[in-house]
């Protein structure tokens, strides 16, 4: 008979992967938009949307390059049974050639790694995104037992990209959200004190919007009005606290969490995305809505590299 906490650890780390896809697919539609434009020409999103532009319509349940990307981190992760930077390096490089939308500091890094170039100017300003944070997930699963190993190769992993400190910090603190998530620990309190301690460490900005989340979190102020409090851009120096703030506003309703990642508007695929890895995370893929699950890209692809890494996390290793 299968263990049931076995059971639950192997739901969540699927709900996490399927979360994010699920955030991700659902915020396409509405990035760069205010959340006015957002309600004038949508309404109240809380389904998939077709995502049309001049270059391609994409289906509803559709992901962006940051489930890719994330997916690409788990597909190298499994395959050498480990988190081996030089792989993933190269697993990333290998994917600009096939179309996935990767741009920005993501892609300018990773144009300048293939040709061996420096990458340590691409550091303040508009090279602080929230990228990185994005995909690193199937770290923080991998890793979920070992706080400090994660943090130390969610930092290696996300600076095959992103240099910026902000960015760095804000891989760290969604990897270390997770690794909380997906063992059931939830006490605000003591999370958000060693988030804010850890930013506070790395000498993050983030420390500041940390702090202010957990002001905003005593008021229950709305995760829509929060974020735009907290800066609905894609810069994770405000775009990580407001997916953080999505989740941990109603923890307990994977989503109610997304539509209010979603309908806050900016960056609203990157947040809904993180927003739903966390959200997954705690609550598992049986408690989030049938109905976004069976419509979401990938699914079978997603839950089977979610299942390899809970198996190779817990150290079982499949037969060659």
């Amino acid at each position: 008979m299968p263990n049931r906490v076995n059971m639950l650890s192997k739901s969540r780390f699927q709900g996490c992967l399927i979360g994010g896809a699920i955030g991700d697919a659902m915020g396409r539609v509405a990035e760069g938009y205010s959340r006015q434009v957002i309600r004038e020409r949508f309404g109240w999103i809380s389904s998939f949307l077709p995502h049309k532009t001049r270059r391609y319509t994409a289906l509803p349940g559709a992901w962006t390059d940051d489930t890719h990307l994330s997916m690409l981190t788990a597909k190298s992760i499994l395959e050498r049974r480990r988190v081996d930077i030089e792989h993933l390096t190269e697993t990333y490089i290998q994917a600009l050639d096939q179309d996935l939308g990767i741009a920005g500091t993501t892609r300018r890094a990773l144009e300048l790694r293939a040709q061996d170039q420096d990458v340590s100017k691409l550091t303040k300003g508009r090279h602080g995104g929230a990228g990185a944070a994005a995909r690193i997930a199937p770290v923080a699963l991998f890793e979920h037992q070992d706080l400090e190993a994660m943090r130390v190769k969610a930092e290696a992993v996300s600076r095959i990209t992103h240099q910026d400190e902000d960015a760095v910090a804000g891989a760290v603190c969604v990897a270390t959200t997770i690794a909380w998530a997906v063992r059931g620990e939830l006490n605000l309190i003591a999370l958000l004190t060693q988030l804010e301690g850890l930013m506070h460490d790395m000498k993050s900005n983030l420390a500041y919007n940390i702090a202010l989340t957990r002001s905003l979190l005593k008021e229950k102020v709305r995760a829509v009005d929060a974020i735009e409090e907290l800066g609905a851009d894609g810069y994770a120096l405000r775009l990580i606290p407001g997916a953080l703030y999505a989740f941990l506003r109603t923890p307990h309703n994977f989503e109610d969490t997304i539509v209010q990642a979603v309908n806050a508007g900016g960056d609203a695929d990157t947040r809904a995305s993180i927003a739903g890895l966390l959200s997954g995370a705690y609550n598992g893929l049986s408690n989030l809505p049938v109905r976004w699950v069976k419509k979401v890209q990938d699914y079978q692809m997603i839950v089977d590299y979610a299942d390899g890494l809970h198996d190779l996390s817990k150290g079982i290793v499949p037969e060659a």
